[in-house]
């Protein structure tokens, strides 16, 4: 993880902490946290990013970290440090990692009804059913109207390293708002993908903020539902 940068304000009460990854030479891809204060003051950080001091000092005079969240079956690099620096805050994580990442032992694993998200009032979750070996789950700001996702859309306009543009183009996601083929790739019932991505769709949402690349809010390019729409189109084509 290279270039680390301080928060950076989204809406009311949600910030982004943008880093940059480096998988490879040559190939760089941005990468986002998110941090949402609730209406208590504590905070909940949405895929947990290697927090440097400065960073942590920044979140810590936001409020008390009382949530942490694994969304997806990729987006755990960093949940052990976050959990050791945060150890009265409640882990919660995708079901994916429980076999991926049994060392992380969460609260309760995400859909799981016996371990309710106590700031589902606030912040409501959703999965994204038909791809088990991602199960990702969305995240709805209610009083923002803030849709968090981690890779169910990039958003990635540029990027260091010609690998990383390399890839993404042939992934079909660089420079435009898009999901990678790879999820797709990892869609094993397009029907029940469909399906999530239509309640997605049906939530009241003014921006999108992807865990790669820019936020995605009404601009030139039109109102972003119909972008988002647009983004996951083989689905909806497919399950017609």
């Amino acid at each position: 993880m290279t270039n680390q940068f301080m928060l950076t304000p989204i809406a009311n009460e949600i910030w982004g902490i943008t880093a940059e990854a480096r998988l490879m030479p040559a190939f760089y891809l941005p990468i986002r946290c998110v941090v949402i204060r609730l209406d208590d003051g504590g905070l909940l950080i949405h895929s947990p990013l290697r927090f440097d001091e400065d960073t942590v000092r920044e979140i810590e005079a936001l409020g008390p970290v009382r949530y942490i969240v694994s969304p997806n079956a990729f987006h755990h690099l960093f949940a052990k440090a976050a959990i050791k620096r945060w150890p009265a805050a409640s882990y919660f994580a995708s079901s994916a990692l429980k076999t991926k990442r049994p060392d992380l032992r969460p609260e309760g694993f995400l859909g799981d009804e016996t371990q309710p998200l106590r700031f589902a009032a606030e912040v409501y979750a959703l999965p994204v059913d038909g791809q088990p070996k991602i199960a990702e789950w969305v995240f709805f700001h209610r009083a923002s109207r803030t849709l968090i996702c981690t890779d169910m859309v990039f958003c990635i306009l540029k990027t260091r390293g010609f690998l990383a543009r390399l890839y993404l183009r042939l992934a079909g996601a660089y420079g435009l708002l898009a999901q990678t083929r790879l999820v797709s790739l990892f869609t094993s019932d397009r029907s029940a993908a469909a399906r999530s991505y239509e309640a997605v769709l049906e939530l009241d949402f003014v921006r999108v903020v992807p865990a790669h690349g820019e936020v995605v809010v009404e601009d030139g390019s039109g109102p972003v539902k119909p972008r988002i729409r647009h983004a996951l189109r083989r689905y909806f084509s497919q399950a017609a």
